[in-house]
Order: C-alpha cells, then structure tokens, then sequence
C-alpha cells in the first residue's frame, strides 16, 4: 500500500507575520485523484516549527523501514477480516528548496551536475571523511565540485573543524562508531527510495508560480501606464462563464503581479490571448502561443497513450524552449526552465501531472494554520500532533472504523447512531474534508441546477426532438456535469466525437440520455 509523502514550510499564523512551521503530511497512492484532493484522506504526520525538514524525518525514516519490511497487522472493513499492511514511499512531493533538502542536492539556484542516486550516497560519505579531519576550504570546494549537501552532516563537519570544541567532537566519534547513518541525512537509509526518479517535477511551483509568474511578470511590468489601463479594462471585460470562476480581479491581476498565487497564473494563461497578445510583439506572441498550448498538455488528467503523448509533450516543451531563447536569454540561469525538460521523465513514472499536485497538500495547510492559531503556543510541535491525534480519532469513530482497546485487548467500533451523525449529514462531513458527491458521482452527476429561465432564454422544442415522441422534452437552465463543471446556454464545450459522428445536438445527446433534454445549444 504505497504512500505519497509530502513536506513543506507553512506558517502558522494566519496574518501576514511569517511563523514557519515544517510538517509532513501524506496520502494513499492508490486512490483515485478525486479522492486523494479531499482534505478526508489527507493526513497528518509531524510538524515543528524549531527542527528541520531532516531532523522530523529521522523518525518518519525509521517508521517506513518498518512498514516495508515487517509491515503491522489491520482490519479490513471490506473483506471484515485482519490483513497485514506493508508500505512504501512511491513518490516525495514538495517544492525545489525540500526535494534540494532532502536528496542532498545543491539548492535550486545553483548550477549542478546530473546524479544518480547510489552516487550521492557514497559522496556524501566521502566529504563526511574529507571534512572531518580536513580543512573547511577544502571540504568547501569538493561540495560545490560534486553538487551535494548533506544539511545533517555539514553540522557535524563544522563541529569537527573546530579547535575548541573537543567534548562535542568526541560525542560526534562516539556516534559515528555506534550508528554511522545518525550523522547523515536519514533519507539515505529510507529503503526503497531514490532521490533522484522518486522526487516528480511539481507543475505548482515549476510551471505555474515559477515559468508562467516569470513571464507574466516581466510583460507586465513592461508595459506603460495607459497599456496597463487598457489591460485592466480587457480583462474586466472578459467573459468568465466558461471559466467556471465567478469573476476577474483585473486590477488585482496587474497591481501585484508578483504576489498571484497558482489559481491567478491558471487565468492569466486562458485569457492571454484576449488580453495580453494585443501588446505583444510577433517574437512575445509566438511564445505565449507555444507556453498555452504546453499547458494543454500538462494539466491533461486523462493520458490514453502515453507514448503519443510524451512525444508530443517533449515536442512542444522544444518548440517553447527554442521560442524562449529566440525571444531573450534572461532566463537560461532559471532552473525550472531546465527542471521542466525532466517533466515526462516524471510523468511516464508517476502518469498525468495532476496525480502528484501539490494542491491538495497545499490547502490542508490551512488546517495546520488553523490548528497552531487555537493552540496555547507553548510547545507548538506537541500540541499540533496532539489536535491532528483527536481529529483523526474523531474520523476514525464516526467513519465506523474497527478500533482496539489497548486495555481490554478487544475490538470494537461506533454504533450506527453514532456514525449515521457523519454518514447522514453533509455538513459534518464537509467539515471533515469529504465530500460524498465525489464518491458516488453516478447518482450526482450530471444533475439540474434549478434557477429560473428568463423570458429572453426561452425557446421552442427544436424539432430534432420530434423523433422521440415518447420523452418528455423540457428546457432548463443549468446543468452541473461534475462538482466543479457547469454548463449552460452561450457556454463553450469541447467535446469528443464518438466514431466520428458529429451533429449539431450531439452534446445534450451525450450529457442526458433521458426524459429531460436541453435547449438547442449554440453551435461549434
């Protein structure tokens, strides 16, 4: 039952003042995406706003090597009986400053040779004895030579070049005669694990808020002041109902271009070509062209062949490369722009970018953040291990989970008038992160949003209705295809032809194929 591990800073205040907390967070690999997004099955694992990313994860390490070794035994609701789970790490998720953290490798902005895994390990062994003994300058040197960074062991390094420390140097000799692996970063012990191939390109913090807030940035604050106007007015004229969002901050979108989040570059990339291209030159528009038709391929959720579309994906990452140095060399020392050529490397790996997101882990920071905000302060890392202990407990009981009592040695679950307080009540399970529309999605969707048609909406049956004189034909106003799709009249659909057969009403055909039909929809 493999797992995707994740770990990150947040902060945990809730205003601007930064309080940086590092924790892990987790989820199951193998559920579907719709399921893994919800907050439910998210978990938390550790946070502390004094240790490290390694320093937290020494414990997490020991924790996996057990779990995919001897592995614990559980019960299984499904099959009501006891089955032994075993664990592995499929992927690590995180930013470029953790993945650079916990494989050992130099921080993003430096530059730094390609590495194989077993490569790093014996390295950093080899500085741990260049610089134990030796001199800082050297060990200095042979780092940046090599391109690896053990943040655990450089400590120890430190200790050791120094001349007047000597107690803490022999507490450092004693350990490294006892267990060697305490003085490095205990990621290198994590059994079947590879820095290097299970640490995916993050399309987050790689494309969106690093590729895309590049070049969005320097656009903008290229142009004059009357452009900017003239931006500003395009965008609050922009039509947002096929964007599935309620409306365009133009001139939050201009004023603090450098503070937009994913969301923001999400919309500056579908309404370039209606905003931006009118004051771009050809070179500028040929980029952008390039830069959405790539993302048209990296948020794909659906990949049915994945050889076609890796070709196509590494064709159209060289077309935009080719026309970002054609248009200036300013960001040939950026490395995303170089982390996003291993981008299929990652997908054929791990599949469709959006499988390893970050979003989901992103959003339950806002837990964490809420959770430090009502602790009592004095020992943050306890007491929000304690509050996500009680949480999960409280999941657990009214999810109709199959508990132990550690004091009777017997198990024992929830009654149904406990649990029906979650299973019957959407609202309590939405403060709990789940959502049942996505786990019963054929009974929900696609379902009738009932609003009001105005006078103006109204039209007559169209007459290819005639053909069905059985059915009851109505006309309604909306329609929600899924939890986050609606669609109604004047909307723009993209929709597949099935065995190439195409027709003006081919979409409400496909949407409902019941007693209950759409207006004529507007043709494409």
């Amino acid at each position: 039952m493999p797992i995707n591990l994740y770990a990150n800073d947040t902060s945990g205040n809730v205003s601007k003042q930064w309080n940086k907390h590092i924790s892990y967070y987790f989820t199951l690999a193998g559920l579907a995406p719709k399921l893994s997004n919800m907050q439910y099955n998210c978990h938390f694992l550790s946070t502390s706003n004094q240790a490290g990313v390694l320093e937290l994860g020494e414990a997490i390490v020991e924790d996996l090597n057990a779990l995919g070794t001897t592995g614990f035994v559980a019960h299984d609701v499904a099959l009501d009986t006891e089955v032994l789970i075993m664990s592995v790490i499929l992927c690590f998720q995180g930013d470029s400053p953790m993945h650079a953290k916990v494989t050992n490798t130099t921080l993003p902005n430096t530059s730094g040779t390609g590495q194989q895994w077993e490569t790093i390990i014996s390295q950093t062994a080899n500085l741990w004895e260049l610089g134990k003994n030796g001199v800082k300058s050297h060990f200095d040197d042979q780092t940046k030579l090599v391109g690896v960074r053990d943040n655990i062991n450089r400590r120890f390094v430190e200790i050791m070049q120094q001349k007047d420390n000597a107690s803490q140097q022999d507490e450092i000799r004693k350990m490294e005669e006892e267990d060697l692996a305490q003085l490095f970063n205990p990621f290198l012990g994590l059994l079947g694990f590879d820095g290097c191939l299970d640490t995916p390109v993050e399309i987050l913090h790689v494309f969106l808020l690093g590729i895309v807030k590049y070049l969005t940035r320097d656009f903008i604050k290229g142009l004059k002041v009357k452009q900017l106007a003239r931006i500003v007015a395009s965008w609050d004229a922009i039509n947002v109902d096929s964007l599935n969002i309620t409306s365009i901050q133009a001139q939050y979108l201009v004023k603090h271009v450098s503070l937009l989040v994913g969301k923001d570059f999400k919309i500056v990339l579908q309404t370039a070509p209606f905003v931006l291209y009118q004051f771009m030159t050809d070179a500028q528009r040929a980029l952008w062209i390039s830069l959405g038709q790539l993302a048209t391929y990296i948020f794909e959720t659906h990949i049915l062949h994945m050889k076609q579309y890796l070709a196509d994906l590494r064709k159209h990452i060289d077309i935009f490369m080719w026309n970002l140095i054609n248009t200036t060399a300013q960001w040939v020392n950026k490395p995303k722009f170089h982390m996003l050529m291993h981008l299929p490397e990652s997908i054929e790996q791990f599949g469709p970018p959006t499988t390893f997101a970050t979003e989901k882990f992103e959003s339950f920071n806002s837990i964490l953040r809420n959770a430090s905000v009502h602790s009592n302060r004095h020992r943050p890392g306890r007491d929000l291990a304690l509050s996500f202990l009680n949480f999960h407990a409280l999941r657990l009981v009214v999810s109709n989970a199959r508990l132990f009592n550690h004091h009777t040695r017997l198990e024992f679950y929830a009654s149904n008038k406990v649990t029906d307080i979650f299973r019957t009540n959407p609202i309590i399970q939405k403060s709990m992160g789940y959502n049942h529309l996505l786990v019963e999605p054929q009974n929900a969707f696609p379902a009738i949003i009932h609003s009001s048609l105005t006078e103006a909406d109204k039209q007559e049956i169209p007459a290819y209705f005639n053909q069905y004189p059985n059915a009851r034909v109505t006309q309604i106003c909306q329609l929600r295809l899924s939890e986050k799709d609606v669609v109604k009249r004047r909307y723009f659909v993209l929709v597949n032809e099935l065995d190439g057969i195409s027709h003006e009403y081919l979409i409400p055909k496909l949407i409902l194929q019941c007693d209950i039909d759409c207006s004529r929809w507007p043709e494409m």
